[in-house]
């Protein structure tokens, strides 16, 4: 099958963010090389457009099978997904594509994404290429925060996802994305890779579904980000470290801030072995030691930020880890169940 086949059984969901950059990602699914009235349904959730808006934005992307799911703001990203996951019609749509308004695609985005599930041995799910501006800096976090370890015995799959850049089966997701949504904020990507790896599902890697991910410019929008990258740290520590370590070192899991420690250092390796490595510009010279240096600055912010948030977690109940979760009872609009 072709892309554009796959795209006739596909729905994309996206959020619309009420920031003002968020207006740049109708222009950039309008360029897709993939067009969106190719596929079953696009649904854009959001908080506040307004009817006139919403016409608008059918008349941009040209897409007559646009759907709008309004949510609740306060809401955590990932419900905002699942809810908008409810919207698809499963009599309709095989595979679904996520996307959002903080991370900027690429033209080709959709085209990558979709390829793989036309293959003889199709995966459960495919992890686009996302990243932070592609200067030197942005380079080197995105090695930090965006290197997806490769799976085992298979070349080119990965064991987790970016929940803003990827695709699934429906029935994939319908039947694992409850067990990710109980992770912390900004984690249920990983843990939804983690859920679909351990269940034996594959996830192939998209490099040239490519996508920016957008953040406040700045060293105060780079502090804030890396603090929010050692609460995540905190948060999947325990279901990472269960899932990779042997038995006697398993404990760590269970120890506090020495789990999320133990994470972000070998996180900061693989970043480091990372760089110039995935797809991305190449840098070289002194500019790959500045990028070392950035990386290891980085690390040392999400460092300070993991210990913290897993000294809080010192009360908390742990949790037992990650159990295939129930397929979702719901009927998404009177349809069959996933």
């Amino acid at each position: 099958m072709t892309p554009v086949e796959i795209a006739a059984r596909s729905a994309l969901v996206v959020h619309l963010s009420p920031a003002p950059r968020s207006r740049e990602l109708p222009a950039a699914l309008s360029a897709q090389t993939v067009p969106l009235s190719a596929l079953a349904q696009v649904i854009v959730t959001h908080e506040d457009l307004t009817p006139g808006e919403q016409d608008g934005l059918r008349e941009q992307l040209g897409c007559a099978q646009l759907r709008f799911v309004r949510v609740d703001p306060a809401l955590p990203s990932f419900d905002v997904q699942y809810m908008g996951f409810f919207a698809v019609d499963a009599r309709r749509c095989d595979w679904v594509v996520f996307g959002h308004s903080d991370c900027l695609p690429g033209p080709h985005w959709l085209h990558a994404l979709l390829q793989p599930f036309g293959r003889r041995h199709p995966p459960a799910a495919v992890a686009g290429r996302t990243s932070y501006d592609l200067h030197l800096a942005g380079l080197a976090q995105t090695a930090l925060d965006f290197h997806f370890p490769p799976a085992p015995h298979r070349c080119g799959d990965v064991r987790t996802l970016d929940a803003h850049n990827m695709a699934l089966r429906c029935d994939s997701f319908g039947r694992f994305a409850r067990q990710a949504q109980a992770g912390v904020e900004g984690s249920q990507g990983r843990l939804l890779g983690l859920a679909l790896v351990e269940a034996g599902l594959r996830i192939q890697e998209a490099p040239q579904a490519h996508a920016i991910q957008r953040r406040t410019p700045g060293l105060a929008g780079v502090l804030s980000e890396r603090w929010r990258q050692g609460r995540i740290a905190a948060g999947v520590a325990p279901h990472l470290l269960r899932a990779r370590l042997p038995v006697p070192l398993q404990g760590l899991a269970r120890s506090g801030p020495l789990g999320p420690l133990a994470l972000t250092a070998l996180r900061t390796l693989a970043a480091l072995r990372a760089l110039n490595h995935q797809s991305l510009p190449r840098v070289r010279g002194l500019r790959r030691l500045a990028a070392w240096a950035c990386i290891l600055g980085a690390a040392l912010v999400t460092s300070v930020s993991a210990v913290a948030h897993g000294f809080r977690g010192l009360g908390a109940p742990t949790a037992r880890g990650l159990r295939p979760a129930k397929a979702l009872h719901t009927d998404f609009a009177n349809s069959r169940l996933w």
